[in-house]
């Protein structure tokens, strides 16, 4: 008996067929619904409209700001669901819940002093990440780049229901290393990001020069989907003076062995100390936080 306790309690969770259905789509749909319900207010409305299947925009303010923001609920392209860890409520889980941009100490002693926080964010989505520092540092001013017009519309309309025009400038456009216009395949939420000029169902958007923008932030976070490599490759990636920085790269663009080592690489030779590698579900992306060297 005691035995066959021992075997209900420890082995249950190693039993292969188990583990599948926890992994399983359902199951990871309801945990996703379960945990973007905590973060908000409206609880009840978010658990049903993500797991009944409603589709289309609706309003939330956070719980622990009152902040007032807009998820795109149950999106899906053409003809397929959006990719896993693209969509609005994984963000904001990703953001308010799993808390994955909260600076870890060696950044946050390089910003923490600093007021008014001037932040530039790079890949801004719909706007969760300029309400996660709003939400840290009330009086801080986001410079915020999002191509992606579904994303920016939604990120507009976030900036004008919270008044907070006068600090949260909106940029539509991406980053880059020269001022030009782009193709780029939109309407992929997180996912979005520039392809070749002869992709089908590509748009034009235009880009910055990032190296012409980027002069005098205390905090930069990028998040552009492959666009990364170009702006670490520019011989002018020593000349940003942000204090700190926080990087997710992709390996799917970079042509690179090790595309971890050859980003903390190129920070290191710019003038950057490496304060923490977060770990990635896959190797195929990471998180990386830097300061400047003093």
């Amino acid at each position: 008996m005691a035995r066959l306790q021992e075997v209900v309690r420890s082995g249950i969770v190693r039993f292969a067929p188990l583990r599948f259905v926890a992994r399983g789509p359902v199951v990871q749909r309801a945990l996703l619904a379960y945990r973007g319900a905590r973060v908000v207010k409206e609880r009840m409305r978010f658990l049903v409209r993500e797991l009944a299947g409603l589709r289309g925009p609706a309003s939330y303010r956070l719980a622990e700001t009152d902040a007032t923001f807009l998820v795109r609920h149950n999106v899906e392209r053409l003809t397929e669901p959006i990719g896993p860890g693209t969509g609005d409520p994984y963000v904001l889980v990703e953001l308010f819940h799993r808390r994955h941009y909260e600076p870890p100490p060696g950044v946050a002693r390089r910003i923490d002093g600093r007021r008014p926080l001037r932040v530039l964010d790079l890949g801004a989505n719909i706007g969760l990440f300029g309400l996660f520092v709003l939400a840290r540092y009330p009086d801080a001013e986001v410079t915020a780049l999002e191509p992606d017009p579904g994303s920016a519309a939604m990120l507009r309309r976030c900036i004008d229901l919270n008044g907070l025009g006068s600090r949260w400038r909106l940029v539509e456009a991406c980053a880059g290393t020269e001022e030009r216009q782009v193709s780029f395949m939109a309407d992929e939420f997180a996912n979005s990001h520039i392809v070749a000029r002869d992709a089908p169902g590509a748009i034009e958007v235009g880009m910055v020069d990032f190296y012409e923008l980027a002069r005098g932030f205390d905090f930069i976070k990028m998040d552009i989907q492959g666009g990364e490599w170009d702006l670490l490759r520019d011989p002018r990636l020593s000349s940003v003076d942000a204090p700190a920085l926080v990087l997710e790269w992709h390996a799917a663009s970079s042509q690179e062995d090790d595309p971890l080592e050859a980003v903390t690489v190129r920070l290191s030779e710019a003038g950057y100390h490496i304060v923490r590698v977060d770990p990635a579900p896959t190797s195929q992306t990471g998180v990386v936080w830097a300061g400047r060297r003093v």
